[in-house]
């Protein structure tokens, strides 16, 4: 009864301050990669979660029950990142929503069941120190004497397929015998450590010691996976699992693969006019997709404009005439996202533009414009040349096949017919000459 009168006396309190302030969640986090947690405001009588897979655009919105600061995120797919943000939905109003906050959901095999540990005393040989291409992890004789030693959470770093690992391994005292030290990655992440996944073995001096280098393989599997370390003596084959020693000592930590998405690309500006420029970009072997973004220079650095294309080229419309903007692009890639790269600095003409009178390609139109079945498009040229005509949709993929024709001097028409079957939308007609002239037409298409 006193917790009921309570909740009322809450929602008094709260229905008597409409003009209080509503701020969003100020911090999240996440607990094993499988829950989101938030700091609530005082003002906050429950929230709004909204969630995205990362390099994409279109949130997913989840109400928040009352007075609940976290989120399950099992049913989402693992492994894939995602990105969170949250607002507070106050009595009479809400808040912004807060900073977005990026993490994988479940990503490891890491912490999955493996095959036994091998059976070994660190009683007069122990791993001190662990690196890898420059991040060091250092430990000590386990307590117990049992040689085992968990570090899944430590060196934590992301390795690309590729990459070369310089190793160095040092070695606490050793009485007798001669160590022998085993690397294995469970690179296809099978929770087993299979015979091509024994990534290092080496046999170095008492008293030294081991170092070597392995590269990650181009097919490894992206994620988190797990690492063992065995070291041991009086034996030079060392087993990942069920093996039995005299000494030595395990210890065990995760990586983190992923492809390579955050690799440099040409972008070019391949065309500009008043209102809209287009450019393209090299193509990312491993993109899925790509994000582009552009704003004024004059604007503030929240003020992108965000679009998404499946192809290394994207047209951006509605322009001011007469600006300066600035304009990057990114890949979208499995498990990753490159961070947005190559810089473009450039000017929309002004509707008089000096420039616009130097092409060889002059006035562009279409008729009828909208369209249904066909149109055509007349080309006002200064010379005659070969001018290759595509279609474009407005998320910037081609459609059908690019088609040369030859214009004069003067005005010319081109009948399009076969473009009867694509869906109703805004379409860019993309000219390019023979010359390297690029101009770009607008039209739009019925059912």
């Amino acid at each position: 009864m006193k917790r009921i009168i309570f909740i009322f006396m809450l929602f008094s309190l709260y229905s008597h301050s409409s003009t209080a302030q509503c701020d969003p969640p100020s911090i999240l986090w996440d607990e094993g990669g499988l829950l989101i947690n938030w700091i609530a405001k005082d003002e906050a009588i429950s929230h709004q979660l909204q969630y995205r897979e990362s390099g994409t655009f279109a949130w997913t919105t989840v109400d928040i029950p009352q007075f609940q600061s976290s989120y399950s995120v099992t049913s989402l797919e693992r492994c894939l990142e995602y990105d969170f943000r949250v607002r507070s939905i106050c009595v009479d109003t809400e808040s912004e929503y807060s900073g977005t906050y990026s993490m994988r959901p479940d990503c490891s095999t890491c912490f999955d069941e493996y095959c036994p540990v091998p059976n070994l005393f660190s009683n007069s040989i122990h791993i001190t120190n662990v690196t890898l291409n420059g991040v060091s992890n250092s430990s000590t004789f386990n307590p117990d004497g049992t040689g085992y030693e968990d570090f899944r959470g430590e060196l934590e770093r992301i390795y690309k397929p590729g990459e070369v690992v310089e190793v160095s391994v040092d070695i606490g005292e050793q009485f007798f015998g001669v160590p022998f030290l085993a690397m294995f990655i469970d690179y296809n992440r099978n929770l087993d450590f299979d015979e091509d996944e024994t990534v290092l073995e080496l046999s170095f001096e008492n008293g030294t010691n081991a170092t070597g280098s392995f590269t990650i393989p181009d097919d490894a599997s992206f994620g988190v996976n797990r690492l063992r370390i065995i070291l041991s003596t009086f034996t030079e084959f060392i087993p990942a699992c069920d093996f039995f020693g005299f000494s030595g000592e395990v210890e065990e930590y995760c990586v983190l693969i992923e492809n390579q998405c955050d690799v440099g690309f040409e972008t070019t500006l391949d065309m500009v006019d008043a209102s809209g420029a287009f450019f393209s970009w090299e193509p990312l072997e491993i993109a899925d997709a790509y994000n582009a973004r552009y704003k004024k220079t004059s604007e503030g650095p929240e003020d992108w404009n965000e679009l998404a294309t499946l192809d290394p080229e994207i047209f951006i419309g509605n322009l001011d005439e007469c600006t300066e903007y600035e304009f990057e692009v990114r890949g979208v890639c499995p498990f990753d996202t490159s961070s947005y790269k190559n810089r473009i600095i450039f000017n929309s003409f002004c509707a008089t533009s000096t420039e616009d009178a130097e092409l060889s390609i002059g006035t562009i139109s279409s008729y009828p414009n909208p369209w249904s079945d066909q149109f055509v498009l007349s080309i006002e040229s200064k010379e005659t040349s070969t001018v290759f005509v595509e279609i474009i949709s407005n998320t910037g993929q081609a459609v059908g096949q690019t088609k040369s024709y030859t214009i004069y001097e003067g005005k010319n028409t081109i009948a399009l017919n076969q473009y009867a079957s694509m869906p109703p939308g805004m379409y860019l007609i993309k000219l390019t000459n023979d010359q390297g002239e690029v101009r770009i037409h607008k039209t739009l298409k019925m059912e």
